[in-house]
């Protein structure tokens, strides 16, 4: 079920995440308002996204300090982070691409592509801003 949400986000879901060997985590992920005028919108519409949120990184101590920028332009899944955080483990990186999954789908009553897309993100798919 999703969460209320704030002005600019069309979505939001937060999430508990257990991990072999780590501490507790939550990560919450947001679907924008392309037409707000919200960091992550104006972000996501000078990116030339088709669609764009926020995901949000808490309980990991060598986790980003500043939320990741998700977008989707032409059939592609894209983060970036800030250059300020730590580059995201190969492990973390799963975690958000499955998340991002399961978020498409519960969304897919506002935005029925996101629930086909097939969230993957490799090396050449994070970078920094």
């Amino acid at each position: 079920m999703l969460m209320e949400t704030e002005p600019g986000m069309l979505a939001c879901n937060k999430y508990d995440v257990l991990l072999p060997n780590r501490p507790a985590m939550n990560v919450a992920v947001t679907l924008e308002d392309p037409m707000c005028e919200s960091v992550a919108a104006q972000f996501g519409r000078n990116s030339r996204a088709d669609h764009c949120g926020l995901v949000f990184v808490s309980g990991l101590l060598d986790g980003p300090a500043h939320p990741i920028f998700w977008i989707v332009r032409e059939g592609t899944l894209l983060l970036f982070g800030r250059q300020a955080d730590p580059v995201l483990t190969e492990e973390l990186k799963q975690v958000v691409a499955k998340l991002l999954g399961v978020f498409f789908r519960e969304v897919r009553g506002l935005v029925p592509e996101l629930s086909l897309f097939p969230p993957a993100i490799g090396n050449e798919n994070l970078e920094k801003v």
